[in-house]
């Protein structure tokens, strides 16, 4: 009895076997913190851009634990050879139940954090030239996303402002424009993400030129200035207007123009303005909707 008990049983644990190795095994999850990285496509910062995140660029990433330890602190991260990024030299998720909120900002070094303000660029300089980006918090842990990668939308601290002209009713005149102007721009200042985007004006102004060159106008608007950087304001700003004007028989050389209006930049957004010239004077500086 007892041997017929026993190949009962080594039968029902051959069968058991068999069934346990056609199951398909689980998929395991990625140990590795990874991150997915684009551009907010909503924001923009220059024509022609798109929302793939430069990939010449590193970095910094903050995460700290719902438990209160800190996972990540200005970390620089670098592209992996499988399109993601990673903390530079590679990183593990903990082997825990904790929930971990993420930041990041670009580039690497230039950025802070607090708990506070968020993400911050203090003190930056228009003279610098860089793209300041920045993402709003992630919660994740290995288990909330798909083989633990952790997916990060930069966003665009900075504005961009554009420029374009046209002349109205001077059907017998040729205007061309040599040159555009803003006295008064605010050219320095601090950004925090938190509570909610925005900045703080060192109280620095400058003058910038928009435009230098020579461009003929027309009934037809003309971008004179496809795009450039500027830190977000409402501002009462100067343009000045150097042009040559030509009607019939008078050739007015190098002419001055000037008018005030409030300059509106916003984080992340396009404002562009259409100055309208006619008459030998600056009618009006109209910015587009949108």
């Amino acid at each position: 009895m007892r041997g017929k008990v026993n190949i009962a049983a080594l039968v029902l644990s051959v069968f058991a076997a068999l069934s346990c190795s056609e199951r398909e095994e689980p998929k395991k999850l990625n140990e590795s913190i990874l991150f997915n990285v684009a551009v907010s496509p909503a924001t923009k910062a220059e024509e022609g851009s798109d929302a793939v995140y430069p990939t010449d660029t590193p970095f910094a990433v903050w995460a700290e634990g719902s438990d209160g330890t800190v996972l990540l602190d200005n970390t620089p991260c670098e592209l992996t050879d499988r399109s993601y990024w990673q903390p530079v030299g590679g990183m593990l998720w903990p082997r825990k139940e904790t929930s971990y909120l993420f930041y990041a900002a670009s580039p690497f070094g230039r950025a802070s954090y607090s708990e506070r303000e968020g993400i911050t660029f203090p003190d930056y300089k228009l003279s610098e030239g860089i793209d300041l980006l920045y993402t709003e918090p992630v919660s994740s842990n290995n288990k909330h996303w798909s083989n633990g990668v952790v997916p990060l939308e930069f966003k665009h601290a900075l504005a961009t402002l554009r420029f374009s002209a046209r002349v109205t009713s001077m059907p017998n005149a040729v205007v061309t424009v040599k040159k555009i102007s803003l006295n008064g721009v605010v050219s320095e200042g601090s950004f925090s993400s938190e509570p909610k985007a925005s900045w703080r004006s060192n109280d620095v102004k400058s003058s910038q030129t928009l435009f230098e060159g020579k461009a003929e106008l027309s009934e037809n608007e003309i971008v004179l200035n496809p795009g450039t950087r500027q830190i977000p304001q409402n501002a009462l700003v100067q343009l000045k207007l150097l042009c040559d004007l030509v009607s019939g028989d008078a050739f007015l050389l190098d002419q001055e123009y000037e008018a005030y209006f409030v300059l509106e930049l916003n984080c992340g957004k396009i404002s562009h303005y259409l100055l309208n010239f006619s008459g030998g004077e600056i009618i009006t500086i109209e910015k587009s909707k949108g």
